[in-house]
């Protein structure tokens, strides 16, 4: 799930104020907040392992949500929904990965690659499906939403060769 700015400052505020209080553990608060580096090279505790482990943590929490920040425009694709979706509005041609209409070009993985995306980008599916023959068709009473949620389900099937 892509986290925002305000998750990642929580995060990181989180983490720093971890590492502050660790430091700041039984000393009494007569001065004003440093930074709990400063606070822990200059009062000889910089080498604690506690301390060491508390403040790798918190790092590797700052550096994790800026890793998993969703680049921008890009969309959640819920394929449970896709799932449910694709069960009421296309197993009627595509039943297990199948195709009615044309037969080699089936839904699944070795046929999307060739004909589709090599890669199996879901991006690049979503690109080919709204150029191509399906309008007019039932999937014109799908909501963008649902398009994206039922491709980002096909598209799973497929890299995991979940077709029947």
């Amino acid at each position: 799930m892509a986290m925002t700015v305000s998750k990642m400052m929580r995060l990181a505020l989180l983490g720093v104020t971890a590492a502050h209080a660790f430091n700041n553990a039984g000393r009494p608060q007569t001065r004003r907040w440093m930074p709990s580096i400063a606070c822990a090279e200059s009062s000889g505790q910089a080498d604690h392992p506690l301390r060491q482990t508390v403040l790798a943590i918190a790092l590797a929490g700052v550096l994790t949500s800026f890793c998993t920040v969703a680049p921008a425009g890009a969309v959640e694709r819920d394929t449970l929904k896709g799932q449910d979706v694709f069960a009421a509005s296309c197993n009627g041609c595509h039943a297990g990965g199948t195709n009615s209409i044309a037969v080699s070009k089936t839904l699944r993985k070795e046929a999307l690659q060739r004909y589709v995306s090599a890669s199996l980008d879901v991006d690049e599916v979503e690109a080919w499906w709204r150029s191509s023959f399906h309008k007019g068709s039932i999937a014109e009473k799908l909501t963008d939403n649902e398009i994206k949620d039922v491709l980002g389900f096909v598209v799973e099937q497929a890299a995991n060769s979940r077709w029947p």
